[in-house]
């Protein structure tokens, strides 16, 4: 992104409202024509909606990006992984999902039944292999 620094800026003292921080911010982000850039064809184009997303806040992941680039899963682990973290309760404390309860979540098709329990025993065991999911008492 490109800063014009040569633009006089006023300082900013106390408190800013967060609409005119934000109003400021766009403007930002807004492209300017080069000079030297040759002038645009009219081409119609749609008006600016306006909208944008600007990200405020702190960054967290609900997911881990591990999971996610660890190259001994596949899409059906990750998956089994986030449906785990999906049935946990408000506490973080709930009693391991039943096979019958994974069941529908792993289905490898759109639309398709369930997935059998061979698939969801597989999903199970590589994810205890590579340690995304641990046995701590039965």
């Amino acid at each position: 992104m490109a800063v014009d620094d040569t633009a006089p800026r006023a300082p900013r003292q106390g408190p800013v409202a967060l609409a005119d921080l934000f109003d400021a911010a766009l403007k930002d982000l807004t492209p300017k024509p080069h000079p030297s850039a040759p002038a645009p064809m009219a081409v119609p184009t749609p008006a600016a909606s306006g909208d944008a997303f600007l990200f405020s806040g702190n960054r967290h992941e609900s997911v881990p990006r591990r999971l996610f680039v660890d190259r001994r899963l596949t899409p059906l682990e990750r998956n089994a992984w986030q449906v785990f973290r999906l049935m946990l309760n408000d506490d973080g404390v709930t009693a391991f999902p039943t096979y019958e309860q994974l069941r529908p979540w792993l289905a490898s098709m759109p639309c398709a039944g369930q997935a059998s329990h061979e698939t969801v025993a597989r999903a199970l065991t590589l994810l205890r292999l590579t340690r995304w999911l641990s046995l701590v008492r039965r």
